[in-house]
């Protein structure tokens, strides 16, 4: 068995992880199996009720030191345990992680037990996955998500919606719609321009495809970034993720190529002086140019940001 070392403050946290899931301990020669247990135990129904995989396997293989049988096909990890003399197995296999055990009367209800034990570990543990953590971002020993494909979705999604407002205030300008209306003092005439209300929505999902627009951006800049070798670790993640636009923007892209630098001026205008405008409470830093900022929003969204996110796909 082999154990992750610890620092001397968290070996309390180990010792009290192995008090909470006992009776299980790892198999060992006197643990009763059938046989081909390995090749033939079947997953349990109490399966489903398991923690994420990677907080069972940090848990018992790497807190705890129970053996891990290795990779195999559609396996990733095996763990054979020792229940109360009985052999199960915790794996992760194709369809997720489970407990898995041979079928005889009384496995179903050991297998909940094993679950209700392992969450108890889990939760004793939680000082060790912080640890864990903190030395996992200090160092580049993990994997970062590419949501780039979903944020685009999102961003395509609001601008259509606001091209369809866009061009239905276009089509509907000269439109007037004439009400009578009767009152205790005698009648009124009420006109409504259906273009005024339609094109302030249009205004306000222009801004949320602006919005949607840079968050994509910056996700795909960082992940440039780290391809690049210029970010390599955790800490200096977290730092590239709370900088400004423009700095994730320089790190992850040459602005010294001329189409690039023309590209970076434009999307900065709408950054600094547009969205960051909705950021002042819609003053921005002053009126005259808040009020410039409102009339920019239509064109801005069909112009710059449409031709710029070709860059970004």
């Amino acid at each position: 068995m082999t154990k992750v070392a610890l620092p001397p403050d968290l070996d309390k946290v180990r010792e009290l992880a192995q008090r909470a899931i006992v009776p299980i301990v790892p198999a060992h020669t006197e643990t009763k199996a059938a046989k081909n247990f390995l090749f033939t135990a079947t997953r349990t129904d109490a399966s489903r009720q398991l923690p994420p995989y990677y907080l069972v396997y940090f848990l018992l293989v790497d807190l705890l030191g129970f053996t891990d049988l290795g990779r195999f096909e559609k396996l990733a990890w095996s763990v054979p345990i020792d229940f109360e003399g009985t052999a199960y197995l915790i794996e992760h296999r194709k369809f997720g992680v489970g407990i898995f055990a041979h079928g005889a009367e009384g496995d179903e209800q050991n297998a909940k037990r094993i679950v209700g034990l392992i969450k108890k570990g889990v939760k004793v543990a939680q000082p060790f996955f912080r640890w864990m953590a903190d030395n996992a971002v200090l160092g580049s020993n993990f994997n970062v998500i590419n949501n780039g494909s979903r944020l685009f979705e999102r961003y395509e999604y609001l601008r259509g919606l606001y091209e369809s407002m866009a061009a239905e205030a276009e089509a509907r300008k000269e439109e007037v719609e004439v009400e009578q209306k009767q009152f205790p003092h005698g009648n009124s005439t009420i006109w409504r321009f259906p273009h005024i209300q339609l094109s302030r929505n249009a205004s306000w999902l222009a801004m949320s495809a602006i919005d949607a627009f840079f968050a994509r951006t910056e996700h795909i800049l960082i992940h440039l970034a780290i391809l690049q070798g210029d970010i390599t670790s955790g800490a200096e993640i977290a730092d590239r993720a709370g900088a400004e636009w423009s700095v994730k923007f320089k790190h992850a892209l040459d602005i010294t190529d001329p189409a690039m630098k023309m590209h970076f001026d434009e999307l900065i205008i709408i950054r600094r002086q547009l969205r960051n405008f909705m950021a002042h409470g819609a003053f921005g830093k002053g009126v005259k140019r808040s009020i410039f900022i409102r009339a920019l929003v239509p064109f801005l969204s069909r112009s710059i940001i449409l031709r710029a996110s070709q860059n970004f796909r």
